[in-house]
């Protein structure tokens, strides 16, 4: 499988003069539209069949990013290793693009490679483990709902509205202990 990400928004090189609130956000929305339109552009030659490596570079030159871009090769990858939200490339066939997803850091196209099932005999422990995991937390939440908490007032007393101070009694409290007058040595 490969993945290609593009970043939701331009960055921005700080401007000469210091700009409003209003004017910040102004640029900041028209950077963001500008990489929306980058991201169905780079979709387009995706589907079209250009090479991944190529587009990545391109889609970090043209959000401002001066770091290396991630290697679009994923390699084998399962289900539960990707986002909820990116699932849906499971469906798709080998060699199929996947449409424009939008992530919270940015846009992502997957291309499908070639689909294997794991055998059983690969996953056994895996399965084991996950079973078990559901298991304790079923019972967490059985115990958890069988307990009722509940505020007796009863147990704190009449009148305990909060804190209160009651008289001293005489020899109740203990006098500080001494301290020798040419103190610790």
């Amino acid at each position: 499988m490969q993945r290609l990400f593009i970043p939701h928004s331009k960055q921005l090189e700080p401007p000469k003069e210091k700009l409003s609130d209003e004017e910040t956000k102004k640029h900041q929305d028209e950077a963001d539209e500008a990489m929306k339109k980058e991201a169905d552009a780079l979709h387009t030659r995706a589907v079209s069949g250009e090479d991944f490596d190529k587009l990545q570079q391109e889609a970090f030159t043209t959000g401002g990013l001066k770091a290396n871009p991630p290697s679009t090769k994923l390699g084998k990858v399962r289900r539960s290793s990707l986002p909820a939200d990116q699932g849906a490339v499971f469906d798709l066939k080998s060699g199929e693009v996947s449409q424009l997803i939008s992530g919270p850091n940015g846009y992502f196209v997957y291309k499908v490679g070639e689909k294997d099932t794991v055998p059983l005999e690969k996953v056994h422990e895996e399965i084991h483990n996950a079973l078990r995991q559901q298991k304790m937390q079923d019972s967490m939440q059985a115990v958890q709902q069988l307990s009722n908490p509940v505020l007796d007032e009863k147990y704190f007393g009449e009148g305990s509205a909060g804190p209160q101070q009651t008289p001293a009694q005489p020899g109740a409290v203990k006098p500080p202990a001494k301290v020798p007058e040419s103190g610790p040595k």
